[in-house]
């Protein structure tokens, strides 16, 4: 997303309006994947009377995403001081920096599931006859199931022990999460017991995320009208304001939607 400024109606002064990457940029589409695509032209895709809540929770969702993305860098960022214990002599060691790993693993799942609650609402705007939630669509929609998705369940099961069931003290080792899984009733692949997850894997989740995304993209911008135009902004140059062009929907989605769209599952 960027922030750009925009006169208001009538040469009205100018505002700043937090707006969608492909409204602003010219020439950037290679640098983008079909989704983006998605969140920007979702508009389009809905029915009439869901097309301005379609429009919002296109923004809603390049947010969750950008989320997603931070987090899993943070997460990364604090997993690696754990592992390194400099005072080996001694019989007690500050548990603080587990904390933090488990702290920002926590949000940065809750990213990933705020991100799928997001994709649900979306694609009740474009399917009204889906359910609400992205776990009981996932029930009926092809492209959002856990058979074609491998690693769904074990981030819902990971994602339910940390905020639901409280695994007691859990622990980092080894660039691994140790967790005592106590709900075996309510958990998709594990069991009853104590796991060692690495954090390598879950870090994984972002790219199969995102590759989920772009198949259901594809899957769904192949249906909105080409000749659609929608409002495009250039810069002109240093203090010259925002010139707005007419750009057809085609000319975004022809550097989006390859000849034969492959869907590969990633692993967990």
């Amino acid at each position: 997303m960027k922030i750009a400024l925009f006169a208001t109606p009538d040469n009205g002064p100018y505002v700043w309006v937090a707006v969608h990457d492909l409204s602003v940029n010219e020439g950037c589409y290679r640098q983008f994947r079909p989704i983006h695509a998605l969140t920007f032209l979702a508009q389009f895709k809905a029915q009439e009377r869901n097309r301005q809540k379609a429009f919002y929770l296109g923004m809603a969702l390049e947010n969750k995403l950008f989320g997603v993305r931070y987090f899993m860098s943070q997460l990364q960022e604090v997993v690696t001081p754990v592992s390194e214990n400099v005072y080996q002599g001694h019989h007690v060691a500050e548990y603080a920096p587990q904390q933090r790993v488990i702290a920002t693993l926590e949000a940065y799942l809750n990213s990933i599931y705020s991100a799928l609650e997001i994709v649900s609402q979306l694609n009740r705007t474009f399917h009204p006859d889906l359910k609400q939630g992205f776990r009981r669509q996932s029930e009926r929609f092809d492209l959002f199931s856990f058979e074609r998705w491998e690693w769904l369940p074990y981030f819902f099961d990971l994602r339910s022990e940390l905020a639901h069931f409280n695994t007691p003290i859990p622990s980092v080792q080894a660039q691994k999460i140790i967790l005592e899984f106590t709900n075996p009733k309510d958990l998709e692949v594990f069991k009853k017991g104590r796991y060692e997850i690495a954090i390598e894997g879950i870090c994984s989740y972002v790219s199969s995320l995102f590759d989920m995304l772009d198949a259901w993209a594809i899957s769904e911008l192949q249906s909105i009208d080409p000749e659609i135009e929608v409002d495009v902004a250039f810069e002109q140059g240093w203090k010259k304001p925002l010139q707005n062009k007419k750009v057809k929907v085609r000319e975004i989605l022809e550097q989006f939607i390859p000849a034969q769209p492959i869907i590969s599952p990633t692993q967990p």
